[in-house]
C-alpha cells in the first residue's frame, strides 16, 4: 500500500510552482515537507488531493492511477485537515465529525449506529468528546484543528493529508496536535504534514522534504538533511544547526 508521485510539475498561467516532484507515502510513517513561502508546499496537497491536476507526471493510489479513482473511493481512502478549514457555525462538535462519514453513506441514509460508533472513537481519540455538544463557535484555535483531525479520522482514511494544520496555534497546540498524528501514524496510517516550523518538522517527522522555488533540494531523514549550509540557503538565513539527542536543533541568529 503506497501513494506515489512521480515527476510532478504545475504552473499557475506562466508562473511554474512546483517541478520534477516525487513522493512516496508509506503506512506508519510521517513524510514531511518544509520550505520558505512560495515553495509550492500547499500546491502539493491540492495536486495529491486532486484540488488540482498537474500539467505532468504520474499520481498513483495503491497501484492505480489516481485520476481512475472516483472522488467517492478516493474520499474514503485519503482524508485532508486544511489550515484553519472554516467551521459552520449552527453545528456542534460532532455534527461535524459526524460529517467525515459522509463518503460512507448511500444517497439520504441515515447514519447507523456502526457510523455513530465510529465518530465517537475519532472523537475519543483526539480529545473532543468532551465538548462534543459545543457549538463550533465557541472553541478555541487548537481546539478547531483537533475537531478537524477528528473529522478527518472518521472518515477511516488509509491516507492523511495535513496543509499546515499548526499555523497559528501556540506551542501547546502545536505538540497537541502533531502528538495525536504520531498515535494515528503508530495505527497505521500513512501521513504527509507541511509545516513552518523546522524545529518541529525535525522531531515529528520521519523522512522530510526540503523544497525552494518548487523543487524538492533535499529529501531523507531530519537529521541528515537539515544542514546549516542548507537552511541558510533555501531560507536566505543565517542559522546555527545543534544536535540534541541526534535530532537537529536549528537557531536563527539575530
Amino acid at each position: 500500500m503506497s501513494f506515489i508521485a512521480k515527476n510532478l510539475n504545475f504552473a499557475y498561467g506562466k508562473k511554474v510552482v512546483v517541478r520534477d516532484f516525487n513522493l512516496e507515502l508509506t503506512p506508519g510513517r510521517i513524510s514531511g515537507i518544509v520550505g520558505p513561502n512560495g515553495a509550492g508546499k500547499s500546491t502539493i496537497i491540492k495536486l495529491l488531493s486532486r484540488v488540482l491536476a498537474p500539467l505532468s507526471g504520474e499520481l498513483y493510489l495503491d497501484d492505480k492511477p489516481l485520476h481512475r479513482i472516483s472522488r467517492l473511493k478516493l474520499a474514503r481512502q485519503l482524508a485532508v485537515v486544511p489550515q484553519g478549514g472554516d467551521l459552520p457555525a449552527a453545528f456542534s462538535v460532532q455534527e461535524i465529525v459526524m460529517m467525515g462519514r459522509t463518503p460512507h453513506l448511500g444517497f439520504l441514509t441515515a447514519e447507523t449506529k456502526t457510523d455513530h460508533d465510529i465518530t465517537e472513537q475519532a472523537m475519543r481519540r483526539t480529545d473532543t468528546w468532551v465538548f462534543r455538544s459545543r457549538p463550533v463557535d465557541t472553541l478555541s484555535g487548537g481546539e478547531r484543528q483537533r475537531v478537524l483531525l477528528a473529522r478527518a479520522l472518521a472518515q477511516e482514511p488509509e491516507y492523511l493529508l495535513l496543509d499546515e494544520t499548526t499555523n497559528h496555534l501556540d506551542l501547546k497546540y502545536q505538540l497537541e496536535v502533531l502528538s495525536f498524528v504520531r498515535q494515528e501514524a503508530r495505527r497505521g496510517l500513512a501521513v504527509l504534514v507541511i509545516l513552518h516550523d523546522l524545529n518541529l518538522a525535525v522531531r515529528a517527522c520521519d523522512h522530510l522534504l526540503l523544497m525552494q522555488q518548487g523543487r524538492v533540494v533535499a529529501g531523507g531523514l531530519p537529521a541528515e538533511i537539515i544542514t546549516e549550509a542548507l537552511v541558510r540557503d533555501v531560507y536566505q538565513t543565517k542559522v546555527q544547526v545543534f544536535k540534541q539527542d541526534d535530532t537537529p536543533v536549528i537557531l536563527p541568529e539575530i
